[in-house]
């Protein structure tokens, strides 16, 4: 499996993020935060972590956050 050319950064998260409280607002979830977190595999992750410079030094782990969202991705 080949992920080339995968771009995941804070920009697609956040069109995420949207598209995911639209859908709790369609289904009358009255959400105030989610947080969503997605278990990728580790090759998937290789290719996408570089479009995060700031992320943890364990280095396992991805991700953005805005005041009322979290969207992180990892690896097992």
């Amino acid at each position: 499996m080949t992920h080339e050319g995968v771009k995941v950064d804070k920009e697609r998260l956040r069109k995420l993020a949207q598209d995911v409280m639209v859908l709790l607002k369609e289904y009358a979830i009255p959400a105030e935060k989610f947080t969503l977190a997605i278990l990728v595999p580790r090759e998937y992750y290789q290719t996408i972590k570089e479009n995060f410079p700031d992320r943890h030094p364990a280095d396992i782990v991805v991700g953005h956050g805005e005041e009322n969202w979290h969207i992180q991705l990892s690896y097992p």
